[in-house]
């Protein structure tokens, strides 16, 4: 089985939600690695939206600018239609999220891409970080928001 973690907008515009997210997401990242994963980085460039620091948070440059991370730009909130084009030769069948925000970036990606990849397993991780605070994890908020028989939550790398 083929498997991709995607990293969904972990940069400067995004800091004060993906900084303390960074420990998940390396985590996530040196899991992924050990495991033999694809790994992808989503970040959100510009379109109709004034983004002003697109570069990576500082805690993930050197993880996220390898040769061995396919990188995948976006140019609004919903990245599902780059993704799908960027891993349609791949064969993949699980795809792990993980990034920020949650509620926004993550979870309009992952309905996108899963409903252009009904045959692709798609797991929100633990390793998504939000602005705001939600009595239930934000995966399962995600998850919920995403829809779709193929979207769930889940803990994948132990925390």
């Amino acid at each position: 089985m083929t498997t991709a973690l995607v990293v969904i907008d972990m940069q400067q515009q995004f800091r004060s939600s993906a900084v303390p997210t960074i420990p998940l997401v390396k985590r996530a990242i040196s899991h992924a690695r050990r495991e033999g994963w694809l790994i992808v980085s989503v970040r959100f460039i510009n379109g109709n939206y004034s983004i002003t620091e697109p570069e990576l948070v500082p805690g993930l440059i050197r993880a996220l600018s390898r040769h061995d991370v396919i990188q995948v730009e976006k140019d609004d909130d919903n990245g599902g239609n780059e993704l799908s084009a960027a891993l349609s030769s791949y064969n993949i069948k699980r795809a792990v999220f993980c990034g920020v925000n949650a509620t926004a970036c993550v979870c309009r990606t992952v309905r996108r891409y899963a409903k252009l990849n009904p045959e692709v397993d798609c797991i929100i991780s633990e390793a998504v970080g939000n602005d705001v605070r939600y009595a239930q994890p934000l995966n399962v908020v995600a998850a919920s928001d995403a829809g779709g028989p193929n979207v769930r939550a889940e803990v994948v790398f132990g925390g």
